[in-house]
């Protein structure tokens, strides 16, 4: 259900002239979304006026004169203003005063201004009012916090004034929002946009048939009305755009400082969006969720998808932040030059080696897990002290000259970006015999590091069985398969191998550094695979191993839609859903499992106790996504007894 027709039947709403289903679901729209909220708490507010609010008692020869008068005022005024014609004494019928609420205070607010203030100005008459009305988009309907009109010329700023109430936006003037600060912009009669805080918004082209804006920072959330194949709505960002003809969605734009490029992430929440850039374009639909990355196109995923990096950051990477103290240390991933202190970047998932340098103080040489379901930290303390300065290069090799100077050769190369000439040295170090061990295995993470970045993931696969299969220490041999283990789940999307992969890890390294990853991607790939027996018993092991993470909160809920959807098992159901109330009291999913509790109640024939949590749910949730169903089963239970 959508703004548009949520608004268009606010009024009937309020009235109880809509039937259940339809009212309940445009309470439940209202109050989730803050534009319909304010529009509906708006109407309320002149109904509660228009009921203490008395108008002029006229006589009949007075009415005439105020029609004359009015009359001859509009023949006056300009033809380019909207004519809007409403029944006048329909108005005051008080069965359908809520309906005309907000026409007739306004009326009524003209009438008295008509008698005693300023004779001439409206029409009244007996089966009639006109009201002149003329209507300026698109317009700043509401405000929270600081906002800013600026004007500017080739980047700088010419004059910044504060909005303070309804203003239309000019095209080429620029919008900006403080923190903590949003805007609500009102496009034309069906559409709304909402510019969050910290961001920059202008109009570019305004016309009946084509609207385009520009957020060049932050984020905006946008309720587009239904438009004809010919009406363009189009939303730019430094880097990307996206074109809709009816929808709602999100959108934002961030610089990423460090690589000097732009970052656009859309979400939609209702229709369908063309979005794109300069390279490639798709169609992303409902409930899904994709991002620019520079000139590069991500993957389309799921707008409710928990994993940060689905929605923030490119397929098969992970986000990070590195500290130090004292800061402005020079950062080295895995040999590679990266920034300096406070660093903040993505990474491939997987295990990386962190150098950090800086003069007067002893280099730190440690390393990074970087996975898809949570944000890696890392913070060191520096020591002070003498090191003799090496080449960054040189800090991770070891084993002969000649085996140090091709890993030289390989690191310098990726430095560069030149993936395919570091490939070179590597595969010579590769297919030696007679090198140690650690130095074979670092230039086969090299070489599987390379080919991700060429998109070759068959490649890095079969490398990785190498050091899987191979002479090597738990620790490489763990790490590689869970690197496998990620590249057929996130970028060859080959959820049985995955699956697989992560299985062997869970039993064969129960205390590597990868296991609650493993066990709850596992636990995730076999719910897809709709292996639900295992997929409980695994969600169950994370859980009653890792009591208290972001992960654990999920996992149980999915564990109780298992038990009571399928694999019916209500009394195993219950008890889950009740333990994810009692150890996370602030969970976001406290009210499904309210619902669910009750629901596993009435499967296991307690129709009393079922009876008492499903009206304690209506009470706490009286707009509830679930009401509807509760209602249904309320109806059941009463159908049943009166049998």
């Amino acid at each position: 259900m959508n703004c548009k027709y949520v608004q268009s039947h606010i009024q009937q709403y309020i009235d109880q002239a809509i039937d259940s289903p339809h009212a309940e679901a445009i309470g439940r729209h209202i109050s989730q979304c803050n534009v319909c909220k304010h529009e509906y708490q708006s109407y309320t507010k002149l109904i509660s006026l228009l009921k203490t609010t008395d108008y002029p008692r006229l006589k009949e020869e007075e009415w005439q004169n105020i029609h004359k008068k009015v009359m001859n005022t509009i023949s006056s005024l300009p033809q380019k203003k909207k004519i809007v014609s409403i029944s006048f004494f329909s108005l005051f019928d008080a069965s359908s005063i809520p309906l005309r609420a907000l026409a007739a205070l306004f009326v009524i607010g003209l009438i008295s201004l008509a008698v005693f203030v300023i004779p001439g100005r409206l029409h009244i008459g007996k089966s009639s009012v006109t009201i002149v009305k003329e209507e300026s988009y698109p317009r700043v309907v509401a405000l929270n916090g600081n906002v800013y009109t600026l004007q500017e010329s080739n980047g700088q700023s010419l004059s910044k004034d504060t909005v303070k109430g309804d203003v239309v936006l000019q095209p080429g003037k620029l919008l900006e929002t403080d923190l903590n600060a949003s805007a609500h912009i009102k496009v034309d009669n069906n559409s709304v946009i909402k510019v969050g805080q910290h961001s920059r918004f202008i109009i570019k082209d305004c016309a009946s048939n084509k609207m385009i804006v520009k957020l060049t920072n932050g984020d905006m959330a946008a309720s587009i009305g239904k438009r004809s194949q010919d009406q363009l709505f189009r939303v730019e960002t430094p880097n990307a755009f996206c074109e809709v003809i009816g929808t709602r969605f999100n959108i934002a734009t961030q610089h990423d400082d460090f690589r000097d490029r732009y970052i656009t992430t859309l979400r939609v929440e209702e229709g369908t969006v063309k979005f794109g850039c300069e390279k490639s374009q798709v169609f992303i639909t409902e409930g899904s969720a994709i991002a620019v990355f520079g000139d590069s196109l991500g993957i389309p995923t799921s707008i409710d998808d928990p994993l940060i990096n689905q929605l923030t950051k490119e397929p098969g990477r992970g986000i990070f932040t590195i500290t130090s103290t004292p800061s402005e240390a020079l950062v080295l991933i895995d040999g590679i030059p990266s920034g300096f202190t406070p660093l903040y970047g993505s990474a491939p998932f997987g295990v990386h080696t962190v150098i950090l340098i800086k003069k007067g103080f002893i280099r730190s040489r440690n390393t990074i897990v970087i996975n898809a379901h949570q944000k890696a930290e890392m913070n060191i303390v520096l020591k002070q002290g003498f090191q003799p300065s090496t080449d960054s290069a040189t800090v991770l090799a070891s084993g002969s000259t000649l085996d140090n100077q091709l890993l030289i050769k390989a690191t310098e190369q990726m430095i560069a970006g030149n993936y395919e000439e570091a490939l070179e040295p590597l595969e010579k170090l590769i297919n030696n015999e007679n090198i140690s061990p650690d130095i074979k295995a670092a230039a086969i993470y090299k070489a599987v590091t390379c080919n991700k970045y060429l998109n070759r993931y068959s490649v890095a696969v079969d490398l990785l069985k190498q050091l899987i299969e191979g002479n090597y220490s738990d620790d490489i041999r763990s790490n590689a398969l869970f690197e496998r283990a990620s590249i057929y789940k996130n970028l060859l999307y080959d959820i049985p191998k995955a699956s697989a992969d992560f299985r062997n890890y869970t039993r064969n390294f129960k205390d590597g550094i990868w296991a609650e990853e493993a066990l709850y991607s596992l636990a995730e790939l076999l719910l897809q695979l709709q292996e639900y027996s295992e997929a409980a018993q695994i969600y169950k092991n994370y859980c009653d191993t890792y009591k208290k993470t972001d992960r654990t909160e999920n996992s149980l809920y999915k564990l109780g839609i298992i038990y009571v959807n399928n694999l019916s098992e209500p009394q195993k159901a219950l008890q889950t859903f009740n333990r994810l109330i009692l150890e996370f009291p602030d969970t976001r999913f406290y009210e499904d499992a309210v619902f669910w509790s009750a629901d596993c109640l009435l499967r296991l024939g307690l129709a009393n106790r079922a009876i008492r949590e499903f009206n304690a749910y209506i009470k706490r949730y009286p707009q509830g996504k679930w009401l509807t169903e509760v209602k249904r089963r309320l109806q059941k239970i009463e159908t049943a007894e009166a049998r």
